[in-house]
């Protein structure tokens, strides 16, 4: 167990070979357990930042156990290696822009009410937040009806003739003790 920083990346589209190759071919980490398991370093700002990465069904878990290196220095380690792992594997570019650390948080769905540790659902219509039971419009009431579907898919229309859609991928920050 650690008692550093943990960020989680969905990356439900990386085989195991993919993942293995990405880690110890490209970016040098040693591989702890096969498959499932990597270490290695990462220099930033001066620092030489320890991480482990753990694959955990249809997520990789970047760990950062050395209290002693400052948090914003292991966000900007972990989003550099977040970019180098899924350019790596898509085989596209992708800027340090567009990756957004949140948390650490406990989320909820906005219907049940009900802690959520893994993905919550947006809705388009109402823009809440969702458990997987709840996610559907029809399965929390949702307020926005026809007027708001028609609305969100003429935006979509529009938005997509503006300009070409650039990627973007999202850190959760978990709580670890």
């Amino acid at each position: 167990m650690t008692s550093g920083l943990i960020f989680s990346l969905l990356l439900s589209a990386a085989s195991i070979a993919a993942l293995t190759r990405a880690l110890t071919e490209e970016m040098r980490f040693e591989e702890m357990s096969p498959g499932q398991g990597w270490r290695g370093y990462v220099e930033q700002d001066g620092y030489r930042v320890e991480v482990f990465v753990k694959r955990d069904k249809k997520q990789v878990q970047f760990m950062l156990p050395d209290l002693s290196i400052p948090e914003e220095v292991c966000k900007k380690a972990v989003k550099r290696l977040a970019a180098k792992l899924y350019s790596t594997i898509s085989e596209k570019e992708l800027s340090l822009d567009n990756i957004t650390i949140v948390g650490p948080s406990y989320s909820f769905c906005h219907y049940c009410l009900e802690p959520v540790s893994q993905i919550l659902f947006r809705c388009k219509r109402c823009s809440g937040l969702y458990c997987s039971r709840h996610r559907f419009p029809e399965e929390h009431n949702c307020p926005g009806g026809e007027v708001t579907r028609i609305k969100i898919k003429q935006e979509r229309k529009e938005k997509k003739e503006e300009q070409e859609p650039s990627r973007r991928i999202l850190l959760r920050q978990a709580p670890c003790g």
